[in-house]
């Protein structure tokens, strides 16, 4: 989000690949799985609140089309740091343990741990 000139031409062109006809047609046969999956699991006779439903069943998706991560797998810490990427992102830049920026930075390194650790 936050790039521009030659560093994000070069990233925008590693991530062309994940947006061909071929990738989009792959993703739509796991995806498809899972959204069943999922819809089978709302209550029928309840209240669902949808935003939490929504943010959650995204993130299902979108860890399992791009990261491979198992479906059953405990996502909520990979959400916070996600979501706290997102929120130092548009925050003040100052590297203090209290900030939202220190969130974001903290966010980051759980998430490339995490990755580095499932990477054979």
């Amino acid at each position: 989000m936050l790039m521009d000139g030659a560093e994000h031409k070069y990233h925008r062109s590693i991530m062309l690949d994940a947006f061909k006809k071929d990738s989009m047609q792959g993703y739509l046969s796991i995806m498809s799985k899972i959204i069943r999956k999922e819809l089978k699991t709302l209550p029928l006779n309840e209240v669902v609140k949808f935003f939490p439903f929504y943010k959650n069943f995204t993130l299902r998706l979108a860890t399992k089309v791009f990261f491979g991560l198992i479906e059953n797998e405990d996502l909520q810490p990979i959400n916070r740091a996600i979501s706290d990427i997102v929120s130092a992102a548009a925050a003040v830049p100052i590297n203090l343990s209290f900030t939202t920026y220190r969130k974001g930075i903290n966010g980051r390194k759980y998430l490339e741990r995490y990755f580095v650790s499932i990477i054979h």
